[in-house]
């Protein structure tokens, strides 16, 4: 809205805007502000929830400022009311890209600096808010997926604030082979729709989907070990393969085949092999009990004998 643009129509324009914006189910109604007449404080009265004025941090006269450079009073008592800018851009074109003022976007985020604006709050006038200004609500926001793994708390992530937490079942709670999904609904239903793409081919038998189902409620109802309890359980059974000639253990068991060579025996016992072709094992201390290590380190110790126990 700009006199140059309107002429003698004055605030016309934007009243039949408004009548058009009705008609087409209440889109937004960007309003460029430019030389009055109309006056800025005309335009806003016309003005309903959602719509936009825009290009009103100008250097003409239709603007925030006074000709004295300070903010206009109407604008200062809507900022103490809490009224900040909802979005942010530039406006930029050559002229005013070489020789200023806006020079690129990040410049003028940095003056809403000086109105009190947060970094936060000025990022957020650049991304997610400025989608949300034109109901493109799937644009402006980084979404956070998250590969948990193996950690065992299935709560944690999302409520810091992660939209898709994925998890292995195996790993962290016991489950048989799986993945395990945790997060916002749309987020979910997004990933329900592999189902009909590559999901199909990989599709889980139903001894696995009871394996997890049974893995998560061991999981809400078993008591769980703590860390404490962990350390105290896994500390003897470490301290005893410290003991074996060629093995070295901590958070993995390691065997040296320079020291022990290679050996072969028919003890069937578990291990994650990820690292087996090093000579390094891991066994998961949350499903196995004291007794069940004794068992282990015994086997192990008998294997590096020829299949005698100490």
């Amino acid at each position: 809205m700009s006199s140059s643009v309107v002429g003698e129509n004055g605030i016309q324009p934007l009243i039949k805007a408004k009548a058009i914006q009705k008609q087409v189910g209440d889109l937004p109604l960007m309003v460029n502000i430019g030389n009055n007449p109309p006056d800025l404080a005309e335009i806003a009265d016309r003005l309903t929830a959602r719509d936009i004025i825009t290009h009103c941090f100008n250097g003409k006269p239709n603007r925030v400022l006074t000709p004295q450079g300070e903010l206009k009073a109407s604008v200062q008592n809507a900022i103490a009311q809490g009224i900040l800018p909802e979005t942010i851009s530039s406006d930029i074109y050559c002229r005013n890209r070489l020789n200023g003022p806006v020079h690129n976007l990040a410049h003028v985020m940095s003056k809403f600096f000086s109105v009190g604006m947060t970094l936060p709050q000025v990022i957020d006038c650049v991304t997610w808010k400025a989608a949300e200004g034109l109901r493109l609500t799937r644009k402006g926001r980084l979404e956070v997926v998250l590969d948990a793994a193996a950690e065992e708390d299935l709560q944690c992530y999302y409520q810091y604030g992660a939209d898709l937490v994925i998890y292995s079942g195996a790993k962290a709670i016991e489950g048989p082979t799986s993945g395990l999904v945790i997060g916002r609904q749309q987020y979910v239903e997004w990933v329900k729709r592999q189902s009909n793409g590559i999901g199909r081919a990989m599709k889980v038998g139903k001894e696995g989907i009871l394996g997890l189902t049974q893995a998560i409620e061991n999981y809400l109802h078993l008591e769980k070990s703590s860390g404490a309890q962990m350390v105290e359980k896994m500390t003897p059974f470490i301290d005893n393969l410290n003991q074996l000639h060629g093995v070295s253990a901590r958070a993995e068991i390691k065997f040296d085949e320079a020291a022990i060579g290679q050996r072969t025996g028919d003890i069937a016992i578990y291990f994650r092999g990820y690292k087996a072709n090093e000579g390094i094992i891991e066994a998961d201390v949350r499903s196995v009990s004291t007794e069940q290590l004794h068992t282990i380190f015994t086997s192990i110790q008998a294997l590096l004998n020829g299949g005698k126990t100490a």
